[in-house]
C-alpha cells in the first residue's frame, strides 16, 4: 500500500486492497476541504472485458477480417484501390484495442467518499474530470451487486465490496439528515 493510504487509514484499508498512482494521490489531497476526511477509497476494478467492450471487440473480430480480406484482395487489382480498404483495416484495430483502452480508462478514475461529500476522479487526456456530490445532493442509492459482491452503487462502477460502500453511502447521507435536525432544533 501507498503512503497515501497509511495516512488516510480511516476506513480505506478495509475496502481498498489497489493503491493509486501518486498524481491522483496528489489529486485526491488537494480536492480535500479543511477537517474533511476520507472515509473510502478505491478504484474501479480495471478489467479488459466489459459488456461494453466485449461486445465491441466481438464485432470487431469480423470487421478487421472482412476489411483485411477485402484489401488483399484489392491489392490484387491496384494499390490505388487496396488504399481504401486501410482506413477500415485500422477502425478495426480501433475497435479490437477497445478492452485495452477501457482498462487503461479504469486505471484513471478513483472514488472518494469523505465525512462530507462523494467525489470522483476521471482522468482524460491531460486532465480530469471532477464531480463532487454534497451528501444532501444524495437522494436515490441503488446497488447493482453481483454474486461475488462487485458492482455498482450510486456514481460508483464496477467496485469491490458494492454492499458495503452502499453503507458507508447511507451514513454520510444520514450524518447530513442528523446534522440538519440538530440544526432545526437549536433554531
Amino acid at each position: 500500500m501507498s503512503d497515501f493510504h497509511n495516512d488516510y487509514s480511516t476506513g480505506v484499508s478495509e475496502f481498498n486492497s489497489t493503491s493509486i498512482s501518486h498524481e491522483l494521490q496528489e489529486l485526491v489531497d488537494n480536492e480535500l476541504e479543511d477537517g474533511e476526511t476520507i472515509e473510502w477509497l478505491d478504484q474501479p476494478i480495471p478489467r479488459y472485458f466489459t459488456q461494453e467492450t466485449t461486445s465491441q471487440f466481438l464485432f470487431g473480430i469480423p470487421w478487421t477480417t472482412f476489411a483485411v480480406f477485402w484489401t488483399c484482395m484489392a491489392a490484387q487489382g491496384s494499390i490505388v484501390f487496396a488504399l481504401w480498404g486501410v482506413p477500415f483495416i485500422l477502425i478495426g484495430i480501433g475497435v479490437l484495442s477497445s478492452p485495452i483502452r477501457m482498462r487503461r480508462k479504469m486505471l484513471r478514475i478513483v472514488y472518494v467518499i469523505t465525512n462530507r461529500r462523494v467525489i470522483t476522479f476521471e482522468g482524460k487526456r491531460g486532465s480530469f474530470d471532477i464531480v463532487s456530490y454534497e451528501a444532501d445532493e444524495i437522494e436515490e442509492i441503488h446497488r447493482k451487486q453481483k454474486k461475488n459482491g462487485t458492482g455498482d452503487v450510486f456514481v460508483f462502477q464496477n467496485i469491490r465490496n458494492v454492499k458495503e460502500v452502499e453503507q458507508k453511502l447511507r451514513e454520510l447521507k444520514n450524518t447530513v439528515k442528523q446534522n440538519d435536525s440538530d440544526q432545526r432544533e437549536k433554531v
